[in-house]
């Protein structure tokens, strides 16, 4: 096990947190219990808590491959015109919580999302999602192996993913 995979990805790739700048509107929401959740921590650092993002036809097709049964929810989640909160990121695409340790914010009051991610559910299957510059899709080469090099169970994923459906209001069966 890798525990440090992530961080090593982080400080050389762009990954999961940062990102090209051009793309932060397409960034995974946050909800507001996540936001709720993370908000001391972020005024502990004298940071935002997160950025509103205005939400586009292409950030609501990111949704809709997402949760391809939820296509309607996600419709009436964010609606054009209409605005979403995401983490906020700093002017070259790094997200605002990642310094040269790795995330500043403390495991559970992280995102879903970041806590999940590569791991995703798709109609009730562990899946992974696959960038080029992740480490761990480039090092694991299987989804076992990415489990281990996460230190991660099938039923922490899945647990991780209800949690997020729960925040926004999909049931992870529905989702």
């Amino acid at each position: 096990m890798d525990a440090f995979v992530c961080l090593r990805c982080a400080a050389v790739n762009p990954t999961c947190c940062r990102m090209d700048p051009t793309c932060a509107h397409l960034c995974f929401p946050l909800s507001a219990p996540e936001k709720d959740r993370l908000s001391p921590h972020a005024r502990a650092m004298g940071l935002p808590a997160a950025a509103v993002e205005k939400t586009s036809e292409e950030f609501l097709q990111a949704m809709r491959s997402l949760f391809p049964d939820r296509k309607s929810r996600i419709n009436t989640l964010f609606p054009i015109p209409g605005e979403h909160l995401r983490l906020p990121t700093a002017p070259d695409g790094a997200c605002l919580f990642l310094s040269e340790e790795g995330c500043r914010l403390p495991g559970s009051a992280r995102p879903w999302y970041c806590q999940l991610f590569p791991m995703w559910i798709r109609r009730e299957r562990l899946d992974m999602f696959l960038p080029g510059d992740c480490l761990v899709a480039r090092e694991a080469r299987s989804l076992k192996n990415s489990l281990e090099l996460l230190a991660m169970t099938r039923e922490e994923v899945r647990n991780l993913y209800a949690a997020l459906c729960r925040d926004w209001g999909l049931t992870p069966e529905e989702a």
